[in-house]
């Protein structure tokens, strides 16, 4: 939870109540590695997850 973290400080940089499109645009490239990793991570999980512990 600590990455979802650090990509949502990309959004404060807030002026006159807008996000300007080149902090978007970060915070985009910056959370979907992080959202496909935890979906990858996920999916192997409830693919694999009991055969790991026989």
């Amino acid at each position: 939870m600590a990455t979802v973290a650090v990509a949502t400080h990309v959004l404060l940089h807030v002026e006159d109540g807008h996000i300007q499109i080149e902090y978007l645009v970060k915070f985009v490239l910056i959370f979907i590695p992080i959202w496909w990793a935890r979906e990858r991570q996920t999916i192997f999980v409830n693919r694999f997850g009991k055969d790991l512990f026989y």
